[in-house]
């Protein structure tokens, strides 16, 4: 117990501490700080998951991303206490080399780089049948400047475009044609950047959609970026966003300093809520040996772009999915491990 409330003292001075210095923070001032404690957690060392990236729930089951895996993702199921590899990294055939990974209406698709093809992928038919089982949807022709990650939402394609300024996300069809673009964040450090450090800024995007795939929200790894669109017809529509620190880089604009803040991990959304785990910590680490990659700060916007809501969880997490009101994040420091929160209103 009284370690509990030691911890619960800590986090909250932490997070009152880091407010003053990091504008994002301090833009949500107005909102109450909510202390979450997790509801339950499960180790992953004996599913031999070494450093997890990322996570989604599927059925009962938690799709894993581990950067050390020779799969490019992995279905676990707590329940039976299994793991099953789907998709062999590599150059062969039913492989994947480069790629990205998204789901769409609770469907996976993986986007592969080198055939420049995406696939839908039958989890429950591959482990059945103990091989891939795939659907190529589209094989974008005009690959060019189609790099991962590509995310699909219903009919079309979004991903981040750093190959013209001024350029952030776009819009494209099934055959790959950018139909609409999303501008650029406004920093001025941007143009000091050398080819290679901005293509790494505008790469570094992820974004999520409602799940009518009829609005999509867009964030930056490396500044406090958000951005808000309505997706009508062919046409990507802003509606809301900000804008707050740009990022720190060297003299000379060849890299990103040490100093430089993580911003966002991957957001995820329902209905009625866009859920974004920010970091606010240098990438050199925080004073508490900390990686920039795990998360205390979870930001609840509606769709309107609105926050309503600062959670700051007493565990920290690097990447999430969520289920109804439940949320599962995924942690590799110091052990890998699942943790359980309930995000309902007390």
């Amino acid at each position: 117990v009284c370690g509990l409330r030691f911890l619960f003292i800590l986090v909250v001075i932490l997070s009152s501490c880091a407010s003053v210095e990091d504008p994002y923070l301090y833009s949500l001032r107005k909102l109450p700080e909510e202390i979450l404690h997790p509801v339950s957690s499960v180790s992953l060392e004996k599913y031999d998951v070494k450093s997890p990236t990322d996570i989604f729930y599927h059925h009962g089951s938690f799709v894993i991303l581990d950067s050390h895996s020779e799969y490019c993702f992995n279905v676990l199921d707590l329940e039976h206490e299994t793991k099953t590899g789907i998709i062999r990294k590599g150059r062969g055939p039913r492989e994947a080399i480069a790629y990205s990974i998204s789901f769409c209406e609770d469907e996976p698709f993986l986007y592969d780089m080198g055939s420049a093809a995406c696939v839908r992928v039958n989890i429950d038919s591959s482990i059945a049948s103990s091989r891939p089982i795939l659907d190529t949807i589209s094989v974008l022709h005009n690959n060019r400047g189609t790099p991962a990650p590509l995310q699909i939402a219903g009919e079309f394609f979004l991903s981040p475009y750093p190959y013209e300024s001024g350029a952030w996300y776009v819009l494209r069809n099934r055959e790959g044609k950018v139909l609409s673009k999303l501008r650029a964040p406004s920093y001025p450090v941007l143009s000091e950047m050398n080819t290679n450090v901005y293509y790494s800024f505008i790469m570094s995007s992820f974004c999520t959609f409602n799940p009518h795939n009829s609005k999509m929200c867009a964030v930056s790894v490396n500044s406090p970026t958000i951005s808000f669109s309505d997706i009508m017809k062919t046409e990507l529509h802003e509606y809301k966003r900000y804008e707050y620190d740009g990022p720190i880089i060297s003299e000379g604009g060849d890299a990103f300093s040490r100093l430089s803040k993580r911003a966002f991990s991957r957001p995820v959304s329902d209905d009625a809520y866009v859920y974004l785990l920010y970091s606010g910590i240098p990438f050199s680490g925080s004073d508490d040996n900390l990686p920039a990659y795990e998360d205390h700060h979870l930001i609840v916007y509606d769709w309107e772009g609105v926050p309503r809501r600062h959670i700051v969880l007493s565990e920290h997490i690097c990447a999430m999915c969520v289920n109804g009101h439940t949320l599962y994040g995924v942690t590799s420091y110091p052990e890998c491990k699942i943790i359980e929160y309930d995000l309902l209103e007390t």
